[in-house]
Formats: C-alpha cells, structure tokens, sequence
C-alpha cells in the first residue's frame, strides 16, 4: 500500500468520525444528509463554524474517493498529506479528544477563608497568575484576585482580614465550572457571552463533576485562551 493510499484510508476514518460527532452535537435521531448536518452544527459549536468551508469540500473529496474506483476497486482519487492531516485534526478536535483539561493550568493551588492575604499574594507572585480559588474542604467558597488584593491594600493592609474575608464571593458570573472533558469550543462560548454581556472574562474551574462541590483539576482564564483558538482555526 502506497503513502497515497493510507492517506485514503486516513481520510474515509476520520470523515466517518466527524459524520458521528455531528450527529451527536445536532442531537438528530434520523438520517440527515451531511450538509443539513453541516449547515445545522456551524449554529452550534465553534470548530465546525470555523470548519464549515473545509469540510464541505472534503465532503466532495470523500464521495470522489469512494466513487471513484477501477474495476478492483482500489481507490483512484487519493487526499494529499496536508489534506489528510487537517481533517483528522478536526476529527480530533469534535471527538473530544482534545480537552480542556489539556489547556489548564494544573494543579490548582488554592487557599482557605482563614488564610493570611499576605500568604494569597505571595503564592499568586510565585505563580504569576491574577486569580486564586478559594476552598473549604471540598467546596467552593469565592476567589481572590489582584483587585481584591489591591482594594485591600488601599484600605490600609489590615491584617485581621482574611481571604475570606476579601474574596469574591457574590459574583459567581465570573466563575464557570465545567468537566475536564469539555470541548474546547465551550470555553470560547462562554468567553464570548461575556464579552458581549460586557462582562470581565471569566474563570472556568475544571474538575470530574463540572460542579462548585469538587475540588479543581485545572483553571483556565483569559490568559490561555490564545492556545484554545489557535487550534479551533
């Protein structure tokens, strides 16, 4: 079997995988073309909208290659490397292969209510992040950014206060909690609506559950959004 060749298969694998995935983002029960499929999905998640072009055209690619066979019936109509590499990137990325998770920062330092802000300013320095979640045992109780920091420290550095006594706790539009599995796509959403809402972008907290109740396997902010574009596109 030639380089061409594998690519061929390469290719009918991952359209087949990407036919499975729209299926299931378009929640259909009933056989749909892929193009109603196609034209249904781009509404609903960002890689096939970003995608759209190029899948419509490997759509013809792919009935080239499976019409278009000799009397053995070995494939005539071959994708290139570039071709195949690119559709099963994005087979990839619908699968879910690729998770949030694997975009996070991980592990999660966190403090408690009673830990010094001294103490939450020193481990965010250390960190070089802006934001720190702020835990009792298992539950999420708000968190500690620069501002607070910064507000508590234009009040005069009392050092009765605690974290929990200056975290962000009423303001849970800024938090989002979602599974480690989620797709890429959902982070994006969510930092759209609040750039449209006129919100600050939000914290997404990572864990099992997608819930406040678990301790966090991973952060992402606005920060690690650039890397979650770039491989949207």
């Amino acid at each position: 079997m030639s380089v061409h060749e594998n690519n061929a298969e390469r290719f009918l694998a991952a359209f087949a995988s990407i036919e499975r995935s729209l299926n299931i983002i378009a929640k259909t029960t009933k056989y749909s073309t892929f193009s109603k499929l196609l034209g249904r999905c781009a509404s609903l998640n960002r890689t096939v909208s970003a995608n759209q072009e190029a899948l419509r055209e490997y759509a013809e690619l792919r009935n080239a290659i499976v019409h278009q066979r000799d009397e053995e019936l070995e494939i005539i109509a071959q994708p290139t490397d570039a071709v195949t590499e690119h559709i099963e990137k994005i087979a990839g990325l619908l699968d879910g292969r690729r998770s949030l998770i694997n975009y996070a920062t991980s592990p999660v330092v966190t403090v408690g209510k009673e830990a010094d802000v001294r103490r939450a300013f020193d481990i965010m320095r250390q960190m070089e992040t802006t934001k720190l979640p702020v835990y009792k045992d298992q539950n999420f109780q708000g968190i500690i950014t620069m501002e607070t920091i910064a507000a508590w420290g234009m009040d005069g550095c009392d050092e009765k206060r605690t974290c929990g006594n200056i975290m962000e706790k009423g303001r849970y539009e800024r938090v989002l909690f979602m599974r480690n599995d989620a797709r890429l796509d959902e982070a994006v959403l969510a930092f759209e609506e609040a750039l449209q809402a006129g919100r600050r972008p939000p914290v997404i907290i990572l864990n099992g559950k997608g819930t406040p109740n678990q301790r966090p396997d991973g952060i992402i902010t606005a920060y690690d959004l650039p890397a979650i574009l770039s491989e949207l596109i």
